[in-house]
This record gives C-alpha cells, structure tokens and sequence, in this order.
C-alpha cells in the first residue's frame, strides 16, 4: 500500500502532519484498515514510502527528523509489516542516507524485507545500498540472467531481482515504455482531450513476466492501481484474476 507519495498526504494517522487522512472528510485511518484486512485474508501487508525533503523535491529543514519519525510510526504502529518498499532515495535530505534509512526500518521490523528501489535498469547496479532486493522496475534482468550473489565493500550478499511491470497502458504522455506500448503506473480515467487508462491485454502481459522469471526473476510486483475513488476498476480486477490463471500453472510447473 502506498502510505506516502509525492503530495505530503499519509495514509495513517501520524503525528507529524496534519496532512493525513484523519484531517480528511471521512476520517479513517486507511492503512490500520489495510493491514487488518490483509491478515483477514491471510495476505502479507507491505508499505510503499516515497522520500522528500532534499533539494530535488520538497526541501524542508528538518526533513530528516520529519521522515525518521514517519518511519517510526510506521514500523511501530501496525504489528509486523513483512515489506518496506522504499522509493526515491534520489529525493532524500543530503543528510540522510540509505544506511540511516535502513536501519531505521530493520531495527524494529527485523524479519521484514526492506527494499530501496534501484529504478529503471536491469539490476547489474546497485545505487542504493543496504537493501535486500535489487530490481529495475519494468525493465527485464539481463539476457544471461540475473547474478544474486554482489560484493559490497567486501562482503557477499544475496540479492535477489524483482521485477515490476506496469499493467495499463496510456497514450497522453510516454510515463513508461514497454514491450507491450506505453504504459502508466497509475489509472486514469478519461479527461479533456485524452483518453483512459487501459488495462493490458493478459497474454502478452503474462508473456512478459514469464521472461522476468525465466531470467532470474524471484519475485514479480505488477502495478495495479485504484482510481480516483480507492477501488480497481472491474477490468483491472478482471484483469488480475485471469494473469493469475494464467501464470498459475507456469509458476506451479
């Protein structure tokens, strides 16, 4: 679930801000919700976190402070959370550093995976370090596949690749380019002069994520999106439904 993304707005009802959703009309804190339904449904609940406050987005002066405390809140307040998706280290505070922002998470979260998004390239780099996955977003790993074994100041770490494809397509602004068109990470629905976001057909889209697995992928993350209201859109739930049918049996093999 993405609890903070670029417009300051938390899905959690923090102490650091008034921009959360317990200032909003309907007062709810969205992400206890998330994670109560999540083990309702026997499903393992992760976090996306998008950073700020360096000179790149957001600058504030006591952006380091402000974003730790969030962290806080968020390994603290929940229970055990088994993922922290970290996005745009590039956007963090000059003082504030990978190591710091993964330590922040581990030490009280110890079993969960933190990953630092590497973005887009084939997982041969790693830009930010510590994490515990590399990945390339909608990029595929390398042809001779991907090497999970890296040496980082002389230690060897296992690093597995995951893969992230996006599952619409959008032709008003080229936000993503795939095998299978341009394509959005977030739904759209139709506007003055464009058109809505659509949902990728299944089989080149299952086509495309069996690549990932068969270059050394070990996890896929597909980017589906709500809309405007909180709520997949019938055809992307639809669409979810059938790639699991889908990829079921390769997946299962």
């Amino acid at each position: 679930m993405t609890v903070r993304h670029t417009s300051d707005f938390l899905l959690w009802d923090s102490a650091t801000t008034h921009c959360d959703v317990m200032a909003s009309p309907v007062a709810t804190d969205v992400a206890r919700a998330f994670v109560r339904e999540c083990r309702r449904q026997g499903i393992a609940p992760g976090f996306y976190y998008c950073m700020w406050g360096g000179p790149k987005w957001n600058t504030r002066p006591n952006a380091r402070a402000v974003i730790l405390a969030q962290l806080h809140e968020l390994t603290t307040l929940f229970g055990e959370i088994p993922l922290f998706w970290i996005d745009m280290m590039l956007w963090a505070p000059p003082d504030l550093t990978a190591q710091q922002v993964y330590d922040a998470i581990k030490s009280r979260q110890r079993n969960a995976v933190v990953h630092l998004n590497q973005h887009v390239q084939d997982g041969t780099q790693i830009r930010y370090f510590p994490t515990d996955v590399l990945n390339g977003e909608i990029t595929l790993p390398p042809l001779n596949g991907h090497q999970p074994y890296r040496t980082v100041e002389g230690k060897r770490y296992y690093l597995p690749y995951e893969f992230e494809p996006v599952s619409q397509g959008w032709g008003l602004r080229r936000v993503a380019d795939t095998p299978l068109g341009p394509g959005s990470w977030f739904t759209y629905g139709a506007g003055r002069g464009f058109e809505a976001s659509r949902a990728f057909p299944v089989r080149p889209l299952a086509k495309w994520i069996k690549q990932a697995y068969d270059r050394g992928a070990s996890n896929v993350l597909v980017a589906a999106a709500p809309d405007h209201t909180g709520r997949l859109r019938p055809e992307d739930a639809e669409q979810l439904v059938r790639l699991g049918r889908a990829l079921g049996p390769y997946l299962n093999r």
